[in-house]
């Protein structure tokens, strides 16, 4: 078994990472004592997870993870073959909150799987030729996340409902030499809950939440969706396999694309592939969605009509408190003018 780590630096810094068979001890040198706090996102409360060095003036500090606690996030992957556990770690610098100097850092041990074939037998045989063969360079694939559309900026977080935009794509040194395939892809919590957004052939198994898949070439894929969460979880992690087939092989030399109507799901002729898993970097979904401003005639941005109702219920009201008002008027000068009427009824029979 080969370990290795992958770190992927969210903002400035520089943990020193150390992958054991059993967990992961992440120490973090400071130039100035540390007094804030070093936990696993979404695990503060838990001991195990969460170091507190208020009050200890630690320079060197550190945490020791178990693989089994702090919902650590297993992952298994194909090309190449092994197992991940990754995890988000925050580093807190305030005692009480969490502040914009604040760290956050995307830890992942990876341990490779290896198959290796040992034999003692001892075989003499004839002079063997030699068999070279030349493997070329394979294409390096990515899954990102924009905000907008193609030409967006990367995100890691954003409002539940805002526009977000899949891409997939391969970097290949010479063009039309290889066909790209998207499927199988999921969307997890990082604490188990994992659920199947694009089947095995390629086809989005639910439109409402994630359309089909447009693909602009050879090599690059994308889709427009909605920002979604899960329950009680903030965190949405995406995975797919991309497959990869020589072009030559195809009919007519074109990329053979997956049928993905509602009567008919399949995918292409079989052909052999290369597949690789690709993940896109967390992202954050904020659940309550910010009420905007504007300095227009309307003061408040009611694009979903929310706050058109806001006013129409303030306008109700308004009108409701006029009339109660009005009325009680009207009953103070009925009342007087009763009470004028009673007074000169008397008056004029006592003269009686």
């Amino acid at each position: 078994m080969q370990i290795s780590l992958k770190l992927i630096e969210l903002f400035s810094g520089g943990p020193q990472i150390q992958c054991s068979t059993n967990g992961v001890v992440i120490r973090l040198p400071m130039d100035e004592p540390f007094r804030g706090h070093i936990f696993i996102r979404g695990h503060y409360g838990d001991d195990q997870c969460h170091v507190d060095y208020r009050g200890k003036n630690e320079t060197k500090p550190m945490i020791d993870i178990s693989f089994d606690d702090c919902g650590m996030r297993r992952r298994r992957q194909t090309n190449p073959r092994g197992l991940s556990i990754s995890s988000t770690l925050i580093v807190s610098f305030h005692p009480t909150f969490i502040t914009y100097e604040d760290r956050a850092y995307q830890v992942e041990c990876f341990y490779m799987e290896e198959s290796r074939v040992v034999q003692s037998e001892f075989n003499v045989s004839p002079l063997q030729a030699t068999e070279m063969i030349l493997q070329p360079e394979m294409p390096i694939c990515e899954y990102t996340v924009l905000s907008g559309g193609p030409e967006g900026d990367i995100i890691a977080s954003l409002n539940l409902g805002d526009t977000i935009y899949h891409r997939w794509s391969c970097n290949y040194q010479k063009d039309g030499f290889y066909c790209t395939r998207l499927h199988t892809c999921t969307a997890d919590d990082g604490q188990g809950n994992l659920q199947p957004i694009i089947d095995a052939n390629g086809c989005s198994l639910d439109d409402g939440i994630f359309p089909q898949i447009q693909y602009t070439d050879d090599l690059t894929a994308g889709v427009l969706s909605k920002a979604f969460k899960f329950a009680d979880h903030s965190n949405v992690f995406f995975q797919c396999q991309i497959a990869l087939t020589l072009k030559e092989k195809h009919d007519n030399g074109k990329c053979p694309r997956s049928e993905c109507s509602q009567s008919r799901r399949r995918r292409s002729l079989q052909f052999v592939e290369q597949t690789f898993d690709v993940a896109a970097a967390p992202v954050f979904v904020n659940e309550f969605v910010d009420v905007k401003y504007a300095n227009s005639g309307d003061s408040i941005d009611d694009s979903n009509g929310s706050c058109r109702v806001i006013r129409n219920v303030l306008a109700c009201m308004i009108a409701v408190s006029v009339a109660s008002i009005c009325g009680c008027l009207c009953s103070i000068v009925s009342y007087l003018f009763w009470r004028r009427s009673e007074h000169i009824h008397n008056t004029n029979f006592l003269s009686w």
